[in-house]
């Protein structure tokens, strides 16, 4: 039970890296746009855009790291983000043995 306690109350690096990823878009989005319209879409499509790392970071995927890699270099050709999103989604198997 005290694992179960401590395993939610820690944050990890897929947690970090999602919000870091979020604070940069905003942020970003400030600086080139100039309505809050352009500021909107800019942060959907980033959203959409990191999706695959977005899913595997929740469901904490033991590849999430190797998928935001994926994603961030390859997500642009639409085959490299259909891969990630693939992969994200995968049932994962038992880790604990």
């Amino acid at each position: 039970m005290s694992q179960e306690i401590n395993k939610k109350d820690k944050i990890d690096a897929d947690t970090i890296i999602v919000i870091s990823i979020l604070i940069v878009q905003i942020v970003f989005s400030f600086f080139i746009f100039d309505n809050l319209a352009q500021i909107i879409i800019f942060f959907v499509i980033d959203v959409i855009y990191f999706l695959p790392f977005y899913i595997s970071a929740y469901r904490d995927h033991p590849n999430s790291v190797a998928i935001f890699l994926l994603n961030t270099f390859l997500g642009w050709t639409l085959i490299g983000w259909v891969i990630s999103i693939v992969w994200a989604s995968l049932k994962l198997g038992n880790r604990n043995g």
